[in-house]
């Protein structure tokens, strides 16, 4: 099963450099569909001895292009994944639930480890294949507020805090606020990239430190606002393809796979964007004899 999978990942017709695109910060992130269904297309195919990527049909690709990346947007459409996203180390109260509800027609049995990953087991007689996909993005954490009602905030995985400047965040409570700098940042004449943190605030709306109590707390996490949409016709728009894109081909991979040798554990892990936590601790617990991220 390795060597097949290498063979269609390297030097068949689909590269994974031509299927997995992040943008690794907030910005936009703009996904071909069909570029991103060879993945799951392809890995389908190593779980089926007989079917091998570098025979099969241009009929049958064409099939799979179509169905998947119909139901890729339909995941995408019904928004359900990029309303429930949340920073690292908050998964559990958002997308790890609704994950975990659109898995479980697929696999045998769903745990959660310490970490807060989402390990959907797949049972087989063979040896152990782990598909990882990481299930929180990048965000903030509230670190104060201030007599004006503004808060002061850290970036929760990787950010380019000039990069932030009037962006729009939302809270779990739907509480929204957008991004702006301090005067010392707007008079810098220093480069971009020397702008901190603590030369931005978070405006919530409150005219008051009693009222911004009343609708954010020191510690409360945010996310940035904004769902998906289509742009150029095909093409999914969204702050989080990175890597909500990952786990619905995840998701349409377990769909898809026949029962076969292997033992199978799908695996949404957390808090990849400050160190693959999740990732590193299911790994030493599965001990997987062939693990693709």
């Amino acid at each position: 099963g390795g060597f097949i999978l290498q063979k269609s990942f390297v030097c068949g017709e689909y590269p994974v450099r031509g299927c997995l695109i992040n943008t690794g910060y907030h910005a936009a992130c703009a996904v071909e569909p069909e570029r991103r269904l060879h993945l799951s297309a392809v890995i389908v195919r190593v779980f089926h001895a007989d079917d091998r990527a570098d025979t099969a049909k241009p009929a049958d690709l064409l099939y799979h292009r179509r169905l998947l990346e119909c139901k890729l947007l339909a995941v995408f459409e019904v928004r359900k994944l990029a309303a429930a996203a949340r920073p690292s180390g908050s998964e559990q109260t958002g997308v790890a639930q609704v994950l975990q509800t659109l898995a479980a027609p697929f696999v045998d049995e769903i745990t959660t480890d310490a970490m807060g990953n989402l390990i959907c087991h797949k049972k087989g007689p063979g040896e152990r294949i782990m598909l990882v996909a990481h299930m929180d993005a990048i965000g903030f954490i509230v670190t104060g507020l201030d007599e004006n009602g503004f808060a002061d905030f850290d970036g929760i995985g990787g950010h380019t805090p000039a990069a932030l400047i009037n962006c729009r965040v939302v809270f779990p409570n739907d509480t929204h606020g957008i991004i702006r700098a301090r005067e010392t940042a707007q008079t810098l004449s220093q480069c971009w990239n020397q702008i901190r943190y603590t030369d931005l605030y978070l405006d919530i709306g409150a005219c008051s430190l009693e009222e911004a109590q009343t609708l954010i707390h020191i510690g409360d996490m945010a996310a940035f606002e904004g769902l998906p949409e289509l742009a150029a016709g095909s093409r999914i728009v969204g702050p989080y393809a990175d890597d909500l894109i990952g786990c619905v081909v995840l998701l349409l991979t377990m769909e898809q796979a026949k029962a076969g040798n292997y033992d199978v554990y799908y695996v949404f892990s957390t808090q990849e964007e400050v160190g693959c936590r999740g990732a590193l601790s299911a790994a030493q617990a599965i001990r997987p004899a062939l693990g693709i991220a």
